[in-house]
């Protein structure tokens, strides 16, 4: 292939020595002349030798000239164009990642990655024609046939996006299109970044896949185009916590940000946009993730909802330097303890509840077999603090009370081997020694119900001491979801988290009595269960905040439009505030779309089982790790290797005498 296919056109200048050559030869008339025709006959053997080296004279020339004008064409060569003379494939299916991690901009190009993987294909695929091009693009993942690469510049469907990839599921998609078509041999064409999060190579469904197209009668192969590495990644920002807080008289916005500094230490601007007005400070980036919190006051009933955004300078992508938020108008917050009325479970409902009168919350206590009967759909927060195993119907309840987004917290029963939601059974308990108490070991401070306050304080949570804990015996373990937000110092889990739908499913080990813990003194469970508790306030507001490609419109028929320019246009794959009557959503890419970690090339090649897989492109950026590489300076050099090879020839030709040339064309001039 060729980047200048039009100066091909000057091929017929390669000619230009063969007709000097003829020309040349029009200039002498072959005479029959007995003498001549005896020293001719004698030196027979020079004249075969004389023609050789004109030959070679002439070849030399011709293909000097031919170097020259494939030099100026810049031939590229090397990775899929290797392939370009197999026959052609029946069907060649592009997946193509558009999540936000491809925006990631190439200064050296000045394009994005995306952007470069469009060029890539669309080169490739005008050197090796398929019988049809199907796309399947990470945001909708639904097959739609193109006339060939090159449309995909102009294609919405190749656009920028807000989005995560799911890899999985995009092959998965394929090898339906390929099983319900019954298409011929077939070639699956990927670009991708190789985020780690999006091929999500640990999981359990690539088996499937490949055991599938495996499976298909028709040979299937897999070219994979690594659009990884290049510049290295700068500071991003998200909203990950929006929580409405404070009084009637005093209400304000606690914001929780999650920076990613993508670099060295450096100091640039914060700007907040809240309701139009715009606050800006600058912070020091450390070089490490950072979690900053910011309270923004609200205006005494002036607004019972709004929007804002939080911005960063535009580095290496424009999709991850800034990030929307809304809120809603304050409303009673409500939560449930399901258990008794001792003492343990009053101290958890004040806990949760601190001030009525104030806040606007409330905490009712009811028995566990009375939770279906309650307006769940109301609640924010259930805490289940049963001694007795769960009743089916409770079970179904809380299942689709988290589903839908709310929180459920679960404490110790203070007894062995009783059932709790989500399929948890209680372990025994464990006592410690007054005077060597169990402590905390590591926590995570940086998000959740253990999280830094918002002038950045951790919680005294090393100061917690445990005489009693209850482990969960089975339910709890990470390949069910669970994950340890605060381990004690043996390395067992404090607190465990599992996000289900919507919602969340909390685990506490140890309990807010005196024969417990100092859980009661409330420095850690106060904070704790009122985190909780906002978490499951979004699900209530007429405002919220969700994951680009994950929301959909609860509402059959409802149309969300923008609330200003700096949104996107479409809610389905770009981020940013849209509204629906009185109801407000921002949208935001999703968390693990800044991560850097990106996927090993072997790791991917061996989740396709025997297909053949083509792994193209480079870690680090360098020209030669694309699928093209151009080779015009190789073709140059053989050039001047051809123009010296005439020089030598020409020598030779040189010292042959005068008279012996004249001899050989054994003629005469006219």
């Amino acid at each position: 292939m060729f980047l200048q296919p039009i100066l091909l056109w000057a091929l017929p200048i390669v000619l230009l020595p063969v007709i000097i050559h003829l020309m040349n030869r029009l200039r002498f008339k072959p005479v029959k002349w007995a003498a001549m025709m005896f020293v001719a006959a004698a030196t027979h053997s020079s004249r075969k030798r004389a023609k050789l080296r004109h030959y070679l004279l002439l070849a030399s020339r011709v293909l000097a000239l031919l170097m020259l004008v494939l030099a100026l064409s810049r031939p590229v060569t090397g990775g899929w164009m290797g392939g370009m003379f197999r026959s052609t494939p029946d069907t060649v299916i592009l997946l193509l990642d558009r999540s936000a991690s491809m925006e990631e901009n190439d200064p050296a190009m000045q394009k994005t990655a995306r952007e470069k993987a469009l060029d890539i294909l669309a080169s490739v695929a005008g050197t090796r024609q398929a019988g049809r091009y199907v796309l399947i693009e990470s945001a909708a993942m639904v097959p739609q046939e193109i006339a060939d690469p090159s449309v995909l510049r102009n294609l919405a469907a190749a656009s920028p996006s807000d989005t995560a990839a799911n890899m999985p599921a995009m092959f998965s998609s394929a090898a339906d299109y390929l099983t319900r078509n019954q298409s011929g041999r077939s070639e699956i064409w990927v670009a991708s970044d190789m985020q780690r999060s999006n091929w999500r190579p640990e999981s359990s469904e690539w088996q499937g896949i490949a055991a599938r197209l495996e499976a298909l009668p028709q040979p299937v192969s897999v070219k994979l185009l690594s659009m990884s590495g290049g510049a290295a990644p700068g500071p991003s920002l998200l909203v990950r916590d929006v929580i409405r807080q404070g009084t009637v008289d005093r209400p304000f916005l606690s914001l929780g940000l999650a920076i990613r500094s993508g670099g060295g230490a450096k100091t640039v601007p914060l700007t907040i946009t809240l309701d139009g007005v715009r606050l800006q400070e600058n912070i020091t980036l450390s070089g490490a993730d950072m979690f900053l919190h910011r309270r923004l006051d609200l205006q005494k009933g002036k607004r019972t909802s709004g929007w804002g955004m939080v911005e960063l300078p535009v580095e290496n992508n424009r999709r991850n330097n800034h990030s929307y938020f809304a809120y809603g108008e304050a409303a009673t917050v409500r939560s449930l303890l399901a258990g008794s009325s001792e003492e343990t479970d009053r101290r958890l409902a004040r806990a949760a509840a601190p001030g009525v009168d104030k806040a606007g919350m409330i905490c009712e206590i009811v028995g566990p077999d009375q939770v279906a009967k309650q307006e769940l759909s109301r609640t924010s927060l259930v805490i289940w603090r049963a001694n007795s195993d769960i009743g089916q119907e409770s079970a179904d309840a809380l299942s689709g009370f988290v589903e839908k987004g709310g929180v459920l917290v679960c404490f110790p029963p203070g007894k062995p081997n009783v059932r709790g939601p989500f399929g948890v059974t209680w372990g025994e308990v464990e006592t410690f020694r007054q005077e060597s108490p169990l402590r905390a070991g590591t926590w995570e401070e940086n998000d959740g119900p253990l999280a830094k306050t918002d002038n950045g304080r951790s919680l005294p949570v090393a100061g917690l001491a445990m005489l009693r804990r209850q482990m969960v015996a089975q339910g709890a373990t990470e390949d069910k979801g669970f994950f340890s937000l605060c381990g004690y110092v043996d390395g067992n889990s404090f607190l465990l988290r599992k996000t289900a739908g919507r919602g969340q499913v909390m685990i506490c080990t140890s309990l807010p009595a005196a024969d417990w813990s100092n859980l009661g003194d409330g420095y850690v469970l106060v904070p704790m269960l009122q985190r909780m508790l906002q978490s499951g306030v979004a699900r209530l507001s007429q405002s919220g905040n969700a994951t680009c490609g994950e929301w959909r419109s609860e509402g059959h028929g409802d149309t969300w439009s923008p609330v200003d320019a700096t949104s996107g246009r479409n809610p389905g794959f770009e981020a940013g505030v849209y509204q629906c009557g009185d109801r407000l959503v921002a949208l935001n890419r999703p968390a693990v779309e800044d991560s850097s970690e990106r996927a090993e090339d072997e790791k991917i090649r061996g989740l396709f089982g025997h297909i053949k897989v083509d792994l193209e492109g480079s870690r680090n950026g360098s020209a030669d790790g694309h699928t093209e590489r151009e080779i015009w300076d190789v073709v140059l050099v053989l050039g001047m290797l051809f123009l010296v090879a005439e020089s030598l020839i020409m020598l030779g030709i040189g010292m042959m005498p005068a008279a012996f040339g004249r001899q050989v064309e054994g003629g005469q001039r006219q």
